[in-house]
């Protein structure tokens, strides 16, 4: 048994916007987001940079850490940037 860096390259699967109850560590509004992996692994984790409305099943997105306050990193998501996605709203 071994392991493989993925590639951080996976498309978005499904995704959710919880209301209630409230999650004190994040800001009302984030979006969870079910990812497949290019290397054929699902994971769970936030998607940022994009309006809920602009969101779509399929669409190609890429990791990037973001910082914890405990000064760790967590991975997160962000639409591949493109023509129609230039840059990422802050998450």
């Amino acid at each position: 048994m071994g392991y493989t860096i993925a590639s951080g390259q996976g498309q978005l699967y499904s995704w959710i916007i919880p209301r209630y109850p409230a999650v004190p560590m994040f800001e009302e509004g984030f979006i969870v987001a079910l990812v497949n992996l290019k290397e054929g692994v699902r994971v769970l984790s936030n998607l940022c940079g994009i309006e809920p409305e602009e969101i779509t099943s399929g669409m190609e997105v890429d990791v990037f850490f973001a910082d914890t306050q405990e000064q760790g990193k967590v991975p997160q998501f962000r639409p591949r940037r493109t023509e129609s996605h230039p840059s990422s709203k802050p998450c």
